[in-house]
């Protein structure tokens, strides 16, 4: 990589490396960003061009991008990234859902009428989204060259593609009411997954097979995904292990790292699970809305269980609470993304945290 945002590339790989092995280090892995100093662009932030044109514009996504990389300082193990994602879970509309656009986030709306009399979808290379979705990660990759990474997608898999391809709370009478139908759909989705996923990987992948996972800030050498079932707060430990552990372990198989994504206090029940998965490498944990946020003490007795089993754990917290969290956890294991209001603090950060550990 180039070093027009970032000049120790190669710290940073081993740094990462070193994380998703849990191996001793001299302090946790950090991510912290802040405005930088002396921008690289006097342009103001470019203005969003309306619905949809704001997630399907070539230009205003490029535009938007370099603006982010032009004025940010990525300090420690933050790295410049480039995404171009159609919403979380865009593998539903390759699929056969619509995207329903809105400001920040994109919908999907459901296509599956009967689980057990609707056709199972067959991976099609011309799917007009798919199509589409791929021109625009590769806009960006022409653009950014070797200045940064074009994160892969947020695709997304299994339960949570079949929930919103058949609405969410006719899925929850579905699993209870139809589990064998559920089951040859979420086979299938784990099927088509890979195809689609491979297309967008062979566009970013670095020059030695490395990449990146859009806004989870993760790289790592090979396919490195992060993974996920939101609908999980809906599921009982009974429910998650039968409809999602089996298929996510067959997708992890297939990975050269993994990061599951753990949402909310009503995904706790889960973790057990989540840690008996064996290669899975680490698991982010969020709170949730109207939650004590991610340095709390509240969380410490999940957060010691989860590097105990050996797994990585990746917290966004505020800066202040990262030297409570490493005199607290170490530096084995931790992955702490943060922001700081100048270089300057993002600097003195990184060195406390080294004399913290």
């Amino acid at each position: 990589m180039n070093t027009t945002y970032k000049d120790n590339w190669d710290e940073v790989y081993e740094r990462f490396e070193k994380w998703w092995s849990c191996e001793p280090v001299d302090r946790p892995l950090i991510g912290v960003r802040a405005p930088r100093q002396n921008p690289l662009t006097n342009a103001p932030k470019p203005e969003s061009p309306g619905l949809p044109d704001q997630w399907l514009d070539k230009d205003h996504v490029i535009r938007s991008n370099r603006w982010a990389l032009d004025t940010t300082y990525f300090g420690g193990e933050a790295f410049p990234i480039v995404n171009a994602n159609l919403g979380p879970g865009s593998l539903a509309i390759y699929l056969g859902s619509e995207p329903v656009f809105h400001p920040a986030t994109v919908w999907y709306t459901p296509c599956i009428e009967d689980l057990e009399t609707d056709s199972l979808p067959e991976y099609d290379p011309d799917n007009p989204w798919l199509r589409t979705h791929l021109e625009l990660i590769r806009a960006l990759h022409d653009d950014v060259g070797e200045d940064a990474y074009v994160a892969v997608p947020d695709i997304i898999e299994s339960v949570d593609i079949l929930a919103a391809m058949r609405d969410p709370m006719t899925f929850v009478y579905d699993l209870m009411d139809r589990p064998e139908a559920c089951h040859r759909w979420l086979e299938r989705i784990n099927a088509l997954y890979f195809p689609c996923y491979d297309r967008f990987y062979g566009i970013v992948k670095d020059e030695d097979g490395g990449s990146v996972f859009t806004a989870f800030l993760i790289w790592g050498p090979g396919k490195t995904v992060k993974v996920q079932c939101d609908f999980a707060a809906m599921m009982s430990p009974r429910l998650f292990d039968e409809f999602y552990v089996p298929y996510v372990t067959e997708q992890i198989e297939g990975l050269g790292r993994s990061l599951y994504h753990l949402d909310g206090p009503d995904c706790i029940c889960h973790v057990d699970s989540l840690l008996g998965i064996e290669k899975l490498n680490a698991i982010q944990w969020v709170s949730g809305a109207g939650n004590p946020p991610m340095g709390d003490e509240i969380w410490f007795d999940m957060y010691d269980k989860i590097l105990s089993a050996g797994k990585g754990l990746q917290l966004s917290v505020k800066a202040d609470r990262v030297e409570p969290l490493i005199k607290r956890f170490g530096a084995q294991g931790l992955y702490l993304i943060t922001g700081t209001r100048s270089e300057r603090e993002a600097d003195e950060l990184l060195a406390l945290a080294k004399r913290a550990s």
